[in-house]
């Protein structure tokens, strides 16, 4: 299918859709913020997300104003006297705040904006992290009044106790506040010594660049992810020159340098333009709107009406089910400190408005699909259910999860598809105006290898119950039997293959005695529950059958861990049916290492992850797997053994068996490396064994060896993953046992992991490295222009962040040889959602 003539999308960006790649997923918290920033620093960097631009080029993403902006009516001049130093310590860092502070509000002046130093006062969302961790730029610009003109100062609440409090410097006091990511329109970054960005080179390699580079991503992925953003302007000041950077879900537009000395205006007047900048040019998504807190009464009383239907329903919520708690944690403000947003979805008869607060799972990738999941409420219907906000490539080569679903109720009500989520609405979203719809720009500027990207949203109406919290083994094992019936139901009736069947995907699902919150059950009443069911969700990156022997990119579509071996090890190979049934038996023994006991302890799981599931090698531009999953597979093991768990142990042990018989085939085709074969130089009898004592005595069977000797291959019958009929019997004979464990669920041994800290220099060594081989590859090129060429390199990701993740515990919200290879065991590999 080619693509439109109307569109901007070439044949070969629409190709290249079609093949959704994976890439390596920024780290972990976990291991710590250098090793989190440096990962987003290189994703950016071998994804060529970041694209240079003139000033001039930049002024067109900027408001537009009235008349040209003159420099000479205005003071643009700048204090540069604590910029124009080397230092090394954050206090002469700090001491630069106060002069860019006034000289923002110089530019800002009558506006409704104001710039605050934030450096030292985190944002209270984060504060249960370790101060550390509590990530915050130097600088914030923050709204001061709403669009009506009416004053609004929510982030400046608690300034007067922190200047009673504050030991800060006396000429930072006028302009500090605390940092508020759900609130900051805008962020800046200030550097004394080592600066992110070079004059000659454009993004220089050197372990304090990319840390500087990932700072700035983070602190907008963070508002980007707080917020409701189409994109986010940051600036960045080292020393006496400065850049503008525009950051969307496609990567950021950077522009040259400006030098403050000699061309502070440019600086002045993008300041200049933001001030009387409406909501839309700022970046807000235009289909958001706040829902004021109560002290905000005055400002719009129609919020309290939405807060008050909302209580109303949660207070209505069943206390015995088993997705109430997940509800009111998705919309009590609590301590998460985010706000209440009314967000609309489009609909058959329009638009639809819904109420969300605190995110239920997230990627926490700056760029791709950047899926955030929210529990919602219905205003219209009074009911709670489940809404899906992401970014999907414009382009007729791939599908829209709402076409997927509509190919699903297209069988009809005699083929549906039980385990299938059903849609409540959803559609792509609009800016006012006829602005057309809300899409990325990165893409516009540069030598982009990215396709455009279209905001959009779902909303389904089942809510499900994350995978990681069921009950027992028992309990897991029912559930992805459900989920491998939907999956193989969808691929029999719809022919369309899921590509990402993984931890977060895979949810339980508790049936509703009733959808109608809106007045709680009569006292007494009794209520008979049906067991939970399963929903496989997320078909954003399904193919249809017709498509899977298209030629693969050389990244993966998925979330790394529960990838096949084959697919990791074989860059060329087409996905196919096994691959997506493999990923079910790793998905069953991600949690049976994580919550059963196996034997490992903290280390030993952490070795087991690393080496098996974890691990990634740039080899001549491909991300490939592990080769420890793949010989595992071969040889038909698990790999750790299952404590006192007789049932669970039996499934896993029959599935890696099914998976031996398949691989036994799978591997010939597959045409792996072997040894060079060489004639053997064969010893002669007696050379050898007439030296040894004779043991002849000694029957080996009474120790359970089996003594060697020739022995004929069972003959295999097939691929034995090819369909789905192995696996589900599997499944189905063990689940008839009658010696389950109730309560064999046990702690959380992915939570009790020590991570090592990310080495110094390892991410600069890593750009290093495969800049080098590639330049002698391809001739001398930028890192740039190395990552513009076909097959650019992307890193493997995993699921990281998602509340609903195997791969690791929930932070609160929402995962090879050769001369050029690079091993990352240490960091956790999400699918660019």
């Amino acid at each position: 299918m080619t693509t439109p003539s109307n569109t901007l999308t070439s044949a070969a960006l629409a190709a290249e859709a079609k093949r959704t790649p994976v890439g390596h997923k920024l780290a972990d918290r976990d291991r710590g913020n250098n090793a989190y920033r440096t990962a987003t620093d290189e994703n950016m960097v071998h994804e060529v997300r970041y694209v240079e631009v003139t000033v001039e080029e930049f002024k067109t993403l900027l408001p537009q104003p009235d008349k040209p902006f003159d420099p000479s009516k205005h003071n643009v001049q700048i204090d540069l006297e604590k910029l124009k130093v080397k230092a090394t310590d954050s206090k002469a860092e700090k001491m630069t705040y106060p002069s860019l502070c006034l000289f923002v509000r110089q530019a800002q002046d009558g506006g409704r904006m104001e710039c605050r130093d934030i450096a030292d006062w985190p944002d209270p969302s984060l504060m249960h992290l370790p101060e550390d961790d509590a990530r915050r730029g130097d600088l914030a610009i923050f709204l001061t009044q709403l669009m009506n003109g009416k004053s609004w100062t929510p982030w400046d609440k608690d300034t007067d106790d922190l200047l009673e409090r504050t030991t800060c410097h006396k000429d930072r006091k006028p302009y500090i506040a605390r940092n508020s990511h759900a609130l900051a329109v805008a962020v800046g970054e200030v550097k004394l010594n080592h600066p992110a960005f070079g004059t000659t080179s454009f993004l220089l390699v050197s372990v304090e660049a990319e840390q500087t580079r990932g700072q700035i991503i983070d602190y907008a992925t963070e508002i980007m992810l707080r917020q409701h953003r189409c994109f986010v302007f940051v600036f960045y000041v080292y020393r006496a020159t400065a850049r503008l950077l525009r950051v969307d879900r496609n990567g950021a537009i950077v522009t040259k340098a400006i030098n403050l000395e000699t061309e502070p205006e440019d600086f002045y007047e993008f300041f200049y333009r933001l001030k009387d900048a409406s909501d839309v040019e700022l970046g807000f998504d235009p289909t958001a709107t706040i829902v004021m807190e109560e002290e905000d009464d005055s400002v719009d009383h129609r919020a309290k009406a939405l807060r008050d239907v909302l209580e109303t329903a949660l207070a209505a919520l069943d206390p015995n089910s088993r997705v109430t708690p997940y509800i009111k944690r998705a919309l009590e403000k609590g301590e998460s400190k985010w706000p209440l947003y009314k967000l609309e979805v489009p609909d058959k008869e329009g638009q639809r408005a819904f109420l969300v607060r605190n995110l239920s799972t997230n990627s926490v990738s700056p760029t791709g699909r950047a899926t955030k999941g929210y529990i919602a409420f219905d205003l219209q219907e009074k009911v709670f259910c489940f809404l899906k906000d992401y970014w999907r490539p414009d382009s007729e080569a791939v599908h829209s999860e709402m076409e997927t679903y509509a190919k699903f109720e297209a069988l009809g009500d005699g083929q549906k598809i039980a385990g299938i989520a059903t849609v409540c609405c959803g559609g792509d979203l609009s800016l006012p105006n006829g602005g057309g719809h809300q899409v990325t720009r990165t893409q516009d500027f540069g030598d982009s290898c990215h396709l455009k990207l279209i905001h959009t949203r779902i909303v389904l109406n089942e809510i499900g119950i994350p995978l990681k919290d069921y009950k027992n083994s028992k309990e897991l094992c029912i559930v992805v039997l459900q989920a491998f019936q939907a999956h193989r139901q969808a691929w029999l009736l719809a022919e369309v293959l899921h590509r990402d069947v993984s931890d977060g995907n895979v949810l339980i699902y508790e049936e509703p005695v009733s959808k109608q919150v809106s007045a709680p059950l009569a006292a007494g009443t009794r209520v008979v529950k049906p067991p939970p069911k399963a929903l496989l969700i997320d078909w954003d990156l399904c193919k249809y059958k017709g498509e899977l022997d298209k030629a693969s990119r050389k990244n993966r579509s998925g979330t790394w861990r529960f990838l096949s071996a084959a697919l990791l090890n074989f860059p060329d190979k087409p996905c196919e049916v096994a691959d997506d049934i493999e990923s079910f038996f790793h998905l069953l023994s991600l949690f049976a290492l994580r919550y059963h006991e196996n034997g490992l302890d903290p280390d030993g799981v952490r070795e087991h992850l690393s080496l098996k599931y974890d691990k990634n090698n740039l080899v001549n531009g491909f991300w490939k797997g592990s080769q420890t999953k793949y010989h595992d597979l071969l040889k038909g093991v698990v790999g750790f053994t299952l404590v006192g768990n007789p049932p669970f142990e039996e499934v896993l042990s029959q599935l890696a068996a099914v998976c031996k018989t398949h691989y036994l085939i799978l591997d010939a085709s597959l045409n792996p490396p072997v040894a060079e074969v060489v004639d053997p130089a064969l010893f002669d009898e007696q050379e050898y064994n007439g030296e040894l004592a004779d043991t002849s005595e000694v029957n080996l069977r009474d120790f359970g060896v089996v003594e060697p000797g020739p022995v004929a291959p069972a003959p295999l019958r097939a691929l034995a993953v090819d369909t789905h009929t192995v696996f589900e019997r599997v499944l189905h004979i063990a689940l008839g046992r009658r010696d389950w464990l109730r309560e064999d669920k046990g702690e959380d041994k992915f939570a009790r992991i020590v991570w090592p800290r990310d080495p110094e220099g390892k991410g600069s060594r890593t750009i290093q490295s495969v800049t080098s081989t590639l330049s002698r590859k391809r001739g001398s090129k930028s890192v740039d222009e190395l990552s513009t060429q076909p097959g650019s390199m992307k890193k493997p990701k995993n699921s990281n962040g998602a509340s609903s993740s195997a791969s690791g515990p929930s932070k609160g919200t929402r995962s090879r040889t050769g001369a050029l290879s690079r091993s990352n065991a240490g960091s956790l590999p999400v699918h660019d959602e």
